[in-house]
């Protein structure tokens, strides 16, 4: 387990040093979210691959998963890939997969926007800064992205995967097999993707009542010890209602 930062790397090993069969799950880090390691993380996974990789995952299309893959694409080519698996939402030639990435592309810029010149929002003020920078983590990845889905140009086999997809076996890695468990392609699971008006977070005021309140356990209430500490420290509250 690597530390970029605010982001991920996993290289899991299987079979003794000698013989060991690599699998690269995620590389990136958020760009606002680097801490200097990223050159370091690469130079080891050369080290202890020996430059051989029977698969690479990257699990979705954020920054903080997969910019290290666009980062350092030129050191990846040099590498012996067997297989690169993807999610099939970044299949560029399945027409619903395009569509919906047509449509988040579209939001983020718009909420983009809206931030910058309805709310004149900037990075440097602390009120928008974590949207803002959320918002660029989502978006930018097209060198990450073209490179995993040619493989580096390495000749791997590149599969884009959904949920009830099964590996039986995976290249010389004995006893690997995988059950892939999401993302679904079933439509009736797009149509929740947008939850009712009155189960949203961060908007505006309404009837509450049928509230989704998916963290009761964690609620600080008023008069608890955590209550009590955050006050002092004089840390932001929240409302349940809120």
């Amino acid at each position: 387990m690597y530390r970029p930062g605010f982001g991920d790397c996993f290289l899991i090993s299987f079979g003794p040093t000698a013989s060991a069969r690599h699998v690269l799950i995620d590389f990136g880090a958020h760009m606002h979210g680097e801490i200097g390691t990223m050159d370091r993380i690469m130079d080891n996974l050369e080290t202890t691959t020996g430059k051989k990789l029977e698969l690479v995952v990257a699990t979705h299309a954020h920054r903080d998963h997969i910019s290290g893959f666009g980062k350092f694409a030129d050191r990846f080519s040099d590498f012996q890939i067997g297989e690169v698996w993807l999610p099939w939402t970044d299949n560029p030639d399945d027409t619903i997969a395009f569509a919906l990435q047509k449509k988040q592309l579209a939001l983020y810029d718009t909420l983009d926007k809206h931030l910058r010149i309805a709310l004149k929002a900037t990075e440097s003020n602390p009120k928008y800064a974590a949207a803002l920078n959320a918002l660029s983590n989502l978006k930018g990845n097209d060198r990450a992205k073209s490179e995993l889905a040619r493989g580096f140009g390495t000749g791997a086999k590149v599969q884009y995967l959904k949920a009830g997809s099964s590996i039986a076996k995976l290249g010389e890695a004995t006893g690997l097999s995988a059950e892939i468990l999401s993302p679904p392609k079933e439509k009736e699971f797009f149509s929740r993707m947008d939850p009712p008006a009155d189960q949203r977070f961060l908007a505006k005021p309404g009837d509450m009542s049928n509230a989704i309140r998916p963290f009761p356990n964690l609620e600080i209430r008023k008069g608890e010890r955590d209550y009590r500490a955050i006050v002092k420290e004089k840390q932001p509250l929240v409302t349940p209602d809120d």
